[in-house]
Parts: structure tokens; sequence; C-alpha cells
């Protein structure tokens, strides 16, 4: 994430340290701890960090669809939870959360008026893609959806 030519961007936050790396600003991450908070931490972060970007989520989801991955990250992480945004191409903001757990996250498929395990099911049905990236050790599970200047 960071070039010999970054320009780094320190926000401190009460949950922890969120920095934004490269050449425009595009990028930013924060460490929350494994715990219920970090899922206001983490909508906090994106919503802040589209302001100073000056970008706008017109669907207004990007908040849930955070709250969804970090919630999952949270209740299966070994560790902390790293939480990553990206730019692309000034369209689409990338939101990806890492957790220490190789285990692939399960969409399940449960009655409309079952309590949890729908969080994949919403960003399945909200964001413009998504998926899960395995590596050893720990796993990333990330969307896209569109967002405007």
């Amino acid at each position: 994430m960071e070039s010999s030519e970054s320009v780094v961007l320190d926000v401190a936050l009460v949950e922890g340290v969120c920095r934004a790396v490269d050449e425009r600003g595009r990028r930013a991450g924060i460490v929350l701890a494994p715990e219920s908070s970090s899922l206001s931490a983490a909508r906090r972060f994106v919503s802040s960090m589209l302001e100073l970007w000056d970008y706008e989520d017109p669907d207004e989801v990007v908040p849930l669809l955070t709250s969804e991955i970090v919630s999952n990250a949270v209740r299966h992480a070994v560790g902390s939870v790293g939480l990553e945004l990206a730019l692309l191409d000034g369209e689409e903001l990338r939101v990806q959360a890492r957790d220490e757990s190789p285990d692939r996250p399960v969409i399940r498929r449960s009655s409309p008026d079952g309590i949890g395990g729908h969080g994949l099911t919403i960003i399945e049905s909200l964001a413009r893609r998504w998926g899960v990236e395995l590596h050893e050790g720990f796993k990333v599970v990330w969307f896209e959806i569109p967002v405007s200047p």
C-alpha cells in the first residue's frame, strides 16, 4: 500500500489509527479490536473517509455493508481485524475486512424472520461485486459499490 511517492495522512481515532496512503490519498485502513464496539468505529471510519475524499454514497449502503463484513470478521477473528478502503477509478469504493481465520464464510439461507445469518445475503444483494480471498492463515472479505464525487 505504500510507495516512495506516497503522501501519508494519519487520522487519529479513539479506536485506533487510520492511515490513508497513496499519491492521491485514495486508500485508507484501520486496525480494529475483535469486539462489538468495532462495528460503530468501522461505520464512522468509512463515513469519515468518504467525507474527507469528498465522495458520496448515493445508495447510503456503505456503512451497512461495512458493518456486515466487520461483524463477521469480529465474530470469527482470532486477533485484530483490518479494514481497508480504496477508491477505484473514482467511481467505485472497495471495502475489505481481513481477519485471521482461514475459514471461508458461508452464505446461510435462513428464513426472513430468522435471527442472524443474513449478512452475506445483504452484501450479495446490495454490492456491485463482492468476494472472498483465502490466504494462508487469514482471509479477506470485500465488496465494491458505486460512489460519486
